[in-house]
């Protein structure tokens, strides 16, 4: 077979060129989902509705973006979730633990904001 590159076989820089195309067009599907955290837990949440930390996450995005209503509701499926006993425990701790404190947290600034 020729060799191209000098000692490299010609299949082999096909190779290799079919799998740079291959992740090249890859990456370009899922640029979209990376351009802001907003983005990144929208698409995460879809995938993985029933665990707690792609569900806290969002509402903590939803919350630093002022929709705190609609963070509400996520740290509450949150914390429901947090609680199914299949789950690991790190994935127990953020459902029970951190989405609780930041729904406190939300209902306390919609109450502050309320007044």
């Amino acid at each position: 077979m020729q060799r191209l590159c000098g000692t490299v076989p010609a299949g082999l820089v096909l190779i290799l060129v079919l799998v740079f195309l291959a992740l090249t067009m890859a990456t370009r599907q899922y640029a979209p989902i990376w351009r802001s955290e907003f983005t990144v837990w929208a698409y995460a949440v879809t995938r993985a509705p029933d665990k707690p930390r792609p569900l806290n996450n969002y509402g903590v995005v939803l919350a630093a973006a002022g929709r705190l209503e609609e963070a509400r509701v996520w740290f509450e499926r949150a914390h429901r979730a947090g609680h199914a006993t299949d789950l690991p425990p790190w994935d127990r701790v953020e459902g029970e633990l951190r989405a609780r404190e930041n729904l406190i947290a939300v209902m306390e600034l919609q109450a502050e904001l309320a007044r």
